[in-house]
């Protein structure tokens, strides 16, 4: 454990009240990793079904490819999870990266780029913009509090994750992909 890692666990540990662990409970849902899966497979069926099919084959593969690094990177790794006190939840599989703060940041931070692209007004561009960043960042921060994951295991989530986005986007701006109907 690096010493920004145990100085972040420490003062959220004393920071801990009954009311944050309830909603930071309950925020970090929104980056579970088959929540997001699911998410974006729904958002997908709903895109096909209005035939705006233009990102479908880019969320889909993100989800999944950010997914799938994760998990290779953590039989990588191997790190551990913190144990007590520092965490409030007894997790047996491996710390880094938090697979949590990379799913956020895969599908919400897609969603965010395609609402910046497309959405109608400047106001729900910005709207939609603050409440994908707002979970991206929560979920992160839920997994500290939590105390499931250290600083570095968030942070490295989160790389993975925006690498995914970036992959996305490049994808989605290609001509291949750029000119299907």
């Amino acid at each position: 454990m690096l010493p920004v890692d145990a100085a972040v666990a420490t003062g959220l540990m004393q920071a801990r009240t009954e009311p944050f662990t309830a909603f930071f409970s309950l925020v970090t849902e929104l980056g579970d990793v088959w929540f997001c899966i699911f998410a974006a497979s729904l958002i997908c069926l709903f895109l096909y079904a209005s035939k705006q099919k233009r990102f479908v084959p880019e969320l889909l593969l993100i989800s999944i490819g950010s997914a799938l690094t994760v998990w290779a990177l953590k039989l990588l790794f191997a790190l551990p999870r913190p144990t007590d006190p520092i965490s409030l939840i007894t997790l047996d599989s491996f710390s880094f990266p938090s697979g949590h703060a990379a799913a956020a940041a895969t599908l919400y931070g897609f969603l965010l780029w395609m609402m910046l692209g497309t959405g109608k007004t400047d106001r729900m561009r910005t709207i939609f913009a603050g409440v994908f960043f707002t979970i991206i960042i929560l979920v992160g921060l839920s997994r500290l509090y939590l105390g499931v994951h250290y600083l570095t295991d968030v942070l490295a989530g989160y790389v993975v994750g925006f690498a995914w986005v970036a992959i996305g986007i490049v994808l989605a701006r290609s001509p291949y992909f750029r000119n299907r109907k």
